[in-house]
């Protein structure tokens, strides 16, 4: 199976459902980046916007407000469930003239070439087998002048909330394997020189990488269903006997006590805010 072929069953199968699953949690986890990836395309503006890797349709239908009427915003990602939830909340919101949502890979999608003014992402990118390819494909979707405003993870070193399950299930199972952050995944934009080289390779222009680290709440009740769907514990505990269940939630859950503020789960998440823009 190709890599590509993998993250499609990945986000088709039980990762795709975790985060229907865990859809309204995800967009109040996350809503300071919705803000970040979109604050560079101007509100009221009859613009035509990507957005890669759109998911459940949280960031297309906050930019389908901010644009004009006759603006547009179309979604893009591998994830049927994930985008029969957007649609839905699309229909919902009375957004179904400004938004399309389309099942393809954004590596290797015919766009109609330079189609849209905009592309923003937000954790859209990571995932790509080659990278530099993707973005060389996005960059043929634009306009030239257009921007690209993306959002990726940085280090697993500078996320400790993110890899404390990890570091709590090891405690109790020493040998299992360390996760691989080689090859496409959430930290697969780590390294900021490696993402400055795809970009670069890919021919687009006034590349900018720049920290940023928004603020994450969640309500502390939500923390064990978000630990389960979201991270590595929920295969674990499939394949742990029933017995040992019990103990590796705790053991888990008590991992993210530095985490806590009353009825809150507070952290920080490290990302990267990448802006470039395709050449005249």
């Amino acid at each position: 199976m190709t890599l590509n072929e993998q993250q499609s069953a990945l986000w088709n199968g039980k990762k795709g459902a975790a985060w229907v699953q865990s859809q309204a949690l995800l967009d109040e986890l996350f809503c300071e980046l919705a803000d970040v990836v979109i604050a560079g395309i101007p509100s009221g503006q009859s613009l035509k916007v990507l957005d890669v890797g759109c998911g459940t349709g949280a960031v297309s239908l906050t930019l389908a407000n901010h644009l004009a009427a006759d603006g547009h915003v179309t979604g893009l990602d591998i994830s049927m469930p994930m985008l029969a939830r957007a649609k839905e909340r699309a229909a919902a919101a009375g957004l179904t003239d400004q938004t399309t949502f389309i099942l393809a890979d954004a590596q290797i999608h015919g766009f109609e070439p330079g189609e849209f003014d905009h592309i923003i992402s937000r954790f859209g990118v990571m995932f790509f087998a080659d990278t530099a390819m993707a973005f060389r494909n996005l960059r043929k979707a634009v306009k030239p002048g257009a921007s690209l405003s993306v959002a990726a993870w940085r280090a697993p070193q500078e996320n400790p909330f993110m890899i404390t399950a990890d570091q709590a299930v090891r405690s109790l199972m020493p040998d299992l394997p360390p996760r691989d952050t080689s090859g496409p995944g959430q930290f697969a934009f780590a390294d900021d020189m490696l993402v400055a080289g795809y970009m670069a390779d890919a021919g687009w222009a006034d590349v900018t990488i720049t920290a940023i680290d928004p603020n994450c709440v969640m309500p502390r009740a939500s923390l064990s269903d978000f630990v389960i769907r979201m991270g590595p514990l929920g295969e674990i505990l499939d394949a742990a006997p029933p017995d040992q269940q019990a103990q590796i939630i705790d053991t888990v859950l008590g991992g993210f006590d530095r985490f806590m503020d009353g009825d809150h789960v507070r952290f920080t998440a490290a990302c990267w805010l990448i802006e470039a823009t395709n050449p005249e």
